[in-house]
């Protein structure tokens, strides 16, 4: 994942480096700052801290190689705990920043489905490595990226099975939020498919 936002990042200093000269000039010695949303704490928490920490691993090394036209990186922290209310309270805060260029995140695809409608009123880019709900883009929203493939890819296509063989880990166990969405549209293929 690490190597995903580093191409994130470089993508965005290619993107500042088409201004070049202009750009330097303006921002030599300034700040930009790259939100991140994630939950922190509670039971996604371990996806998110890990791409928080991808992030801000992308961000230390572009500032080591002389940031980006002259101006640093600086990563704003919040903790979506997995939450719409706080993903959208967090997206309202970084809109009321304007040296935030664009967010990373969210996990959750909940989250960066609410969130994502604030950042598309304020004009924030939002790349998400991890939401795989299909709404997270099908809404055509301009500023939303996705890394990660959609659950309605990966989700029914896991449903041909030889005769009489069950899928790993049994039918009978419940998913927890963050798989729900893929193992609705599994559910969904399955008995479509009538096996």
């Amino acid at each position: 994942m690490a190597r995903r936002i580093r191409t994130v990042i470089f993508l965005l200093v290619g993107l500042l480096a088409a201004w070049s000269d202009p750009a330097r000039a303006q921002l030599q010695g300034q700040v930009i700052r790259i939100g991140i949303g994630a939950p922190l704490t509670g039971g996604a928490a371990t996806f998110g801290v890990e791409m928080k920490n991808a992030v801000e691993l992308a961000i230390e090394e572009q500032n080591s190689a002389g940031g980006v036209l002259g101006a640093r990186l600086e990563a704003v922290v919040f903790d979506d705990e997995a939450s719409d209310a706080k993903g959208q309270a967090g997206a309202g805060a970084l809109c009321q920043d304007p040296a935030v260029l664009a967010v990373v995140g969210h996990v959750n695809s909940n989250v960066s489905i609410t969130a994502s409608n604030m950042y598309a009123g304020c004009g924030l880019a939002m790349l998400t490595p991890m939401s795989s709900n299909p709404g997270v883009t099908d809404r055509g929203l301009a500023n939303v990226f996705r890394l990660t493939n959609r659950e309605d890819h990966k989700g029914p296509r896991r449903v041909p099975l030889p005769a009489g063989r069950q899928a790993a880990g049994g039918g009978g166990r419940r998913p927890d939020r963050l798989r729900q969405g893929a193992a609705d549209l599994f559910a969904g293929a399955f008995y479509s498919a009538r096996i």
